[in-house]
C-alpha cells in the first residue's frame, strides 16, 4: 500500500496514507485514523498472545509461566464485553473515515486497484508465514482481511463517481449504504443464510472459523455500507470550518503521524511484531 498510493494532490486526502504538507491537512481525519491503527494494532499483538505466542514458545522449547499467562490474558481480553464494543466502534469509524477520504479524492480507481495488488501479495505473504512457520496451520493466512474489504468499497466509490450528477451519486450513497445494514442485520437477528465461505465474506453469515477461516475478515456488508455513508457526508461537510486543512496540536502529533503513513504501518506491524515476540521468546 505503497508510494503510488500516497500520492495525491495537495486539496485532497488519501484513503489511508498521503504525504501531504501538514499545513494542507485535515488533522482529525489524520487523528481519528491513526487511533484506529492503533487499536487494531493493540488488538492483533494480543491475537498473537494467543495464536502464536505459544507455538513460538514450543519451537524455541521455552513454554515459560510468563508465556501461559499472557495467553489466558488475552483470551480473557478477547471475549470481554469492553473489546466488543470498541473494535465494533473502531471499525465503523476507520472505515467512515477512510469513506470521507474518499469524497476527497480524485484517485480512486488508482489506488483501489493498487490496494487490490496490496491486498493479493498480504494473502500470499501470510500464506508463506504460515506454511513455512507453522507448519501449515491455518492460523496466520490472511484470505480476505481489512485492506481487502476497502479495496473493493474504494472500487465501487470510483464507479459511481462516474456518474455526471452530484445529488443522484449523494443519493446513490445514501440509500445504497443503509440498505447494505438490512442483510447484516436480519443476518444476525432473524434466519442466516447457508454457512458457506462466500456468505461469510459477503457479511450474510455470522462468521465460523470451523467454516471459513481468516487471520483477518471483514466482511463486504455493512463495511462497504459505512464507507458510502462516510463518502457521502463528506461531500457535504468538507469545507465547513471545523473540517478544514489546519495545523496539527502539537500534542497529537504522534498519533497523526500514524495517520498519515497508516497504510505502511498497517502493512508491516504484524511480521515485526511476530519478529520481536519470537526475539523476546528466544531472550527470556
Amino acid at each position: 500500500m505503497m508510494e503510488n498510493i500516497n500520492k495525491e494532490t495537495t486539496t485532497t486526502h488519501s484513503t489511508l496514507h498521503t504525504p501531504l504538507s501538514k499545513k494542507d491537512r485535515i488533522w482529525i481525519l489524520d487523528f481519528l485514523r491513526g487511533l484506529c491503527v492503533l487499536l487494531m494494532i493493540f488488538d492483533h499483538v494480543v491475537s498473537n498472545f494467543i495464536m502464536f505466542l505459544p507455538n513460538l514458545a514450543n519451537q524455541a522449547d521455552k513454554l515459560t509461566s510468563i508465556v501461559i499467562d499472557l495467553f489466558y490474558w488475552g483470551r480473557y481480553y478477547w471475549v470481554h464485553p469492553a473489546r466488543v464494543v470498541i473494535r465494533a466502534l473502531v471499525v465503523f469509524t476507520f472505515y467512515f473515515v477512510c469513506g470521507i477520504c474518499c469524497s476527497l479524492s480524485r484517485s480512486n480507481l488508482k489506488r483501489g486497484l493498487e490496494l487490490v495488488g496490496v491486498s493479493l501479495l498480504i494473502t500470499i505473504v501470510t500464506y508463506g508465514i504460515d506454511y513455512f512457520m507453522f507448519s501449515g496451520m491455518p492460523n496466520t493466512v490472511i484470505w480476505f482481511g481489512t485492506l481487502h474489504c476497502l479495496a473493493i468499497a474504494i472500487l465501487l466509490v470510483a464507479l459511481i463517481e462516474l456518474i455526471p450528477k452530484e445529488k443522484l451519486k449523494l443519493w446513490i450513497y445514501l440509500i445504497g449504504g443503509v440498505l447494505m445494514f438490512i442483510p447484516h442485520i436480519y443476518t444476525y437477528t432473524v434466519s442466516p443464510a447457508s454457512p458457506t465461505a462466500f456468505n461469510m465474506i459477503l457479511g450474510i453469515y455470522p462468521l465460523d472459523g470451523n467454516v471459513f477461516y481468516s487471520a483477518d475478515i471483514a466482511p463486504l456488508l455493512p463495511n462497504i455500507g459505512i464507507v458510502f455513508i462516510g463518502t457521502a457526508l463528506g461531500k457535504v461537510i468538507i469545507g465547513r470550518k471545523w473540517l478544514k486543512p489546519s495545523k496539527t496540536p502539537a500534542m497529537l502529533h504522534p498519533v497523526n503521524f500514524v495517520g498519515r503513513n497508516a497504510l505502511l504501518i498497517y502493512v508491516l506491524h504484524q511480521p515485526i511484531v511476530l519478529a520481536i515476540m519470537y526475539l523476546l521468546v528466544l531472550i527470556f
